[in-house]
């Protein structure tokens, strides 16, 4: 039997938007984010799987700090000293050879640690394994598929979903993929499969884009030629982001008594009438108390939206004029928008 755990797109960055500074000067939100890292490695050990498959975007950029390069090195380790073997693939984010060698470069284990490229693994129960990290996309078409292969990348297949459902466009043909027995892809945040491909989905939420997606990574067993697949979850925060109309300051605080937002990330645009005086910093407080991990509000009234759609019997002079009328604009943006519409209508 053979035993993997692979995960994906985790995106560690110093400077996460969400989230505040500890008594340490961490983000929140990185914390966060290791302490995901640090849950994988425990299951795999805990486990006792051959071989852990990061597919690629550990890092946002392909310059990590030093500070976060030792955070995953020290987590990596464990694994590595528990005789797992880790193959670290490049995303489009951190695709840089040195990233994953010069990470463990103060390990004794550094054989056990691998930047899959363009990496064959024999599992010795009647199925091979392909790891293509980004930009290795020419390999896929070259492969010799003989023997039953799982192909493992960071890869954009053609109509393939991102977070906002948009369909993916000119990239790998799903066809090509057809020579292979299973596909487990990263990249695109969704998690999301058919019948030739299986994004495995981001190990936890990197936006507020992705406040619906499950958090997990993927556990496999090969035994004699036969694939056992579970998605294991991560119990991540909740990110709430939503749009509220109200008609008065006790209509906030109600619907701020309604959310379970304690620990949970909160985005909220309020709908208010024009005349409706509101204290912000009073309300800010009173969703803070309710223990956050963080909050954004945002109040939005209507002499504040841009509300005149463009008309088919008007041209874009007449459109921009009457714009004009209800809002007021400085002149060099004035001019720039024009333009902009101008160009529209042609």
């Amino acid at each position: 039997m053979y035993k993997i755990a692979a995960f994906t797109d985790l995106h560690l960055k110093d400077n996460e938007s969400i989230g505040g500074i500890d008594e340490l000067g961490r983000n929140l939100r990185t914390v966060d984010k290791v302490n995901y890292l640090n849950e994988v490695v425990k299951f795999a050990i805990d486990n006792h799987v051959d071989a852990l498959f990061d597919l690629g975007d550990t890092f946002n950029d392909n310059s990590p700090s030093n500070r976060l390069r030792n955070i995953v090195s020290k987590i990596m380790l464990k694994a590595l000293k528990n005789n797992i073997k880790v193959y670290i693939l490049g995303g489009n984010h951190d695709t840089n050879d040195n990233v994953s060698f010069n990470m463990m470069s103060e390990s004794n284990y550094n054989e056990n640690l691998i930047f899959a490229k363009n990496t064959t693994i024999n599992t010795n129960e009647g199925i091979q394994l392909k790891l293509i990290s980004w930009g290795q996309d020419d390999c896929i078409e070259k492969m010799n598929t003989i023997t039953p292969t799982i192909l493992f990348g960071h890869l954009q297949i053609e109509g393939a979903h991102y977070d906002n459902e948009r369909l993916a466009k000119g990239f790998i043909k799903p066809s090509l993929l057809s020579k292979f027995k299973k596909v487990y892809l990263g990249h695109f945040h969704k998690r999301q499969r058919n019948d030739i491909y299986t994004y495995i989905g981001a190990l936890s939420k990197n936006n507020f884009g992705e406040r619906d997606n499950p958090d997990g990574f993927l556990y496999l067993t090969l035994n004699t030629g036969v694939i056992t697949e579970e998605f294991i979850s991560i119990n991540d925060r909740k990110f709430y982001q939503f749009e509220k109309e109200i008609y008065s300051e006790d209509d906030i605080y109600a619907h701020l008594d309604s959310l379970n937002i304690k620990d949970n990330v909160l985005k909220i645009v309020y709908k208010i009438p024009n005349d409706l005086t509101i204290h912000k910093r009073k309300i800010k407080e009173y969703a803070k108390s309710k223990n956050p991990f963080d909050v954004l509000i945002e109040y939005e009234r209507d002499n504040e939206k841009i509300a005149v759609a463009i008309e088919k019997n008007l041209g874009y002079k007449e459109t921009f004029d009457k714009y004009n009328q209800l809002n007021t604009t400085p002149k060099k943006y004035i001019e720039v928008g024009e333009g902009i519409i101008k160009e529209v209508f042609k």
